[in-house]
């Protein structure tokens, strides 16, 4: 009989799902943030364009790391870095659901994407 091959998506479910590749993704995160060179930009774009594949606790994780960074300037040039790491964090804070939401220090949220609005609970339906 003839050996079943897993299509590559199936592959690439279980490569997402585990464990060891969200703490890759952290580590991976935590490396770049705040460093001041051009793999600022690639780990972002990289971030971004992977991160409908991520954990919601792995979203969390970058989110509050991603603000922390922020308030203690350690996020890299505020002028080209921070900017692209706030993008990125208010992105993954949007698609975290409420009950994540809830975990994060509301005054920080505000501090690091400005203001009253949705992503702060303020606005909640």
């Amino acid at each position: 009989m003839a050996k079943r091959v897993k299509p590559q998506s199936d592959k690439l479910g279980a490569f997402w799902n585990d464990i060891n590749t969200q703490l890759m993704v952290t580590a991976c995160h935590r490396y770049c943030l705040g460093r001041r060179s051009y793999i600022v930009g690639a780990c972002v774009d990289w971030l971004y364009k992977h991160r409908r594949r991520f954990e919601d606790k792995t979203k969390l994780i970058i989110v509050r790391d991603t603000v922390d960074a922020i308030l203690s300037g350690q996020a890299g040039d505020d002028n080209i870095d921070v900017p692209r790491w706030v993008r990125l964090a208010a992105c993954l804070y949007d698609e975290l659901p409420p009950c994540y939401k809830e975990l994060l220090e509301v005054d920080k949220i505000r501090r690091v994407f400005g203001g009253s609005d949705a992503r702060d609970g303020s606005n909640k339906n």
